[in-house]
């Protein structure tokens, strides 16, 4: 198909995929590593509609701030890059993103970044992958509290004390993740505590209730704060799937 491309340009570009590659009724989640205009995003869900796909979700790793009105709708991105030059690409700033403020350490995006270079390192044997999911989790791990449960921010104050069990879920599959590509157990005891703490403190197994983690957040300065995210929920279980040699992977 064709396609504009992003950044605010007419630019038309081909994007192609061979036949046999998606079959109609399948569902796509897409997934990109950047997006300034979201020209190349709207591009691939125009493409699955064209395979008769059902797009289920589209998100971003980094997505610029500008332009504010993206070609493609309703992507969510893990952090919004404000803080280089638009001329030169220089660093310029850092942002929290849903953390506690600038250069602090939001929890759910190092988790994401942990299982995220990981499974990265995983399809694609590429060293520098697996040496910054390395790195990741060798700082996460230092850093999980005494009692195991997550902060929304590792560097936000004593008090409110919000708690994103979501970051939790995610590291600990990263960690067991990334245990199977080194073939050791460095990052096990890392991942029991969290699981433990949560199993003990954080989950409500009544049969009558929907969720299993209660205490999720979106982001530190949102209005609300611990309450059920349901991807929290998947990830809590496809952990726990790990431990038992159980696993379905589907990455």
């Amino acid at each position: 198909i064709n396609y504009i491309a992003g950044g605010g340009s007419d630019r038309i570009e081909t994007m192609a995929l061979a036949r046999r590659a998606v079959q109609p009724g399948q569902r796509a989640l897409i997934v990109d590593d950047f997006m300034k205009g979201g020209g190349t995003l709207q591009g691939m869900v125009d493409l699955m509609k064209e395979f008769l796909a059902e797009v289920v979700g589209v998100s971003v790793m980094i997505a610029t701030a500008k332009p504010e009105e993206k070609r493609v709708k309703g992507a969510t991105s893990l952090l919004i890059m404000e803080g280089f030059d638009p001329a030169t690409g220089k660093y310029l700033r850092d942002y929290g993103g849903q953390g506690y403020g600038e250069g602090s350490s939001w929890t759910r995006g190092q988790a994401w970044g942990l299982y995220g270079f990981t499974l990265s390192y995983l399809h694609t044997r590429e060293q520098r992958y697996l040496d910054t999911a390395m790195k990741i989790a060798d700082r996460f791990a230092e850093r999980i509290p005494e009692d195991g449960l997550i902060p929304v921010d590792f560097d936000q104050p004593a008090e409110p004390a919000y708690k994103d069990s979501t970051a939790a879920a995610i590291a600990a599959c990263g960690f067991l993740t990334l245990n199977e590509c080194l073939g050791t157990d460095r990052y096990l005891a890392a991942a029991e505590k969290m699981l433990s703490a949560l199993d003990e403190k954080d989950c409500d197994y009544d049969p009558a209730h929907d969720e299993l983690l209660t205490r999720c957040t979106a982001a530190y300065h949102d209005a609300e704060h611990e309450f059920p995210i349901i991807y929290g929920d998947y990830y809590y279980i496809e952990a726990i799937w790990k431990l038992t040699g159980r696993e379905l992977f589907i990455w």
